[in-house]
């Protein structure tokens, strides 16, 4: 059982790849609006180079993927709808956020994610282009092309599958 007086932030189940951030990407995912695919993709990436690499990034670039056809399809089971520039999702269940509105959330800019959490220079265009991948400034393919290349030069010497 767990203490119910420690912050969950402060704590991680199995591992430390996300502690180690001063800005968790669980913060950015909430305060931004990012839906499920952007803030799964965006916790791979992250995590890639302490936990996953190249298999974190594959599961990166299939949720972009998932995300663009989902998007592409709009199921009937998915309604999709734009609101204050953010994607809210709400699945056939009628599960409803019972938490505070995400428009209430300060946002948190991806530079100061980046700045804090100490990114590499080389790996933060991939963050970059997730953001604006989310505020609708480029396509779900120029952001999956980006990805692409970008694990093709983390992987230099394993081309096979990605491409």
């Amino acid at each position: 059982m767990t203490n119910q007086k420690t912050n969950a932030l402060d704590r991680q189940v199995s591992g430390g790849h996300y502690k180690r951030f001063p800005i968790q990407p669980v913060e950015v995912i909430a305060a931004n609006g990012y839906d499920f695919f952007l803030g799964n993709i965006l916790e791979y990436v992250i995590r890639a180079p302490f936990k996953g690499g190249k298999s974190d990034l594959e599961k990166a670039l299939h949720h972009a993927e998932l995300r663009r056809d989902v998007l592409k399809a709009k199921p009937k089971r998915l309604a999709v709808r734009k609101a204050n520039g953010f994607l809210n999702w709400a699945w056939a269940l009628k599960l409803k956020w019972t938490g505070p509105d995400a428009s209430d959330a300060t946002p948190i800019p991806m530079s100061e994610f980046i700045q804090v959490n100490h990114i590499p220079e080389y790996d933060d265009h991939v963050l970059y282009a997730l953001d604006e991948w989310h505020q609708g400034r480029i396509s779900a393919d120029y952001f999956i092309t980006t990805l692409r290349i970008y694990v093709r030069n983390r992987f230099p010497d394993d081309q096979q599958a990605l491409f």
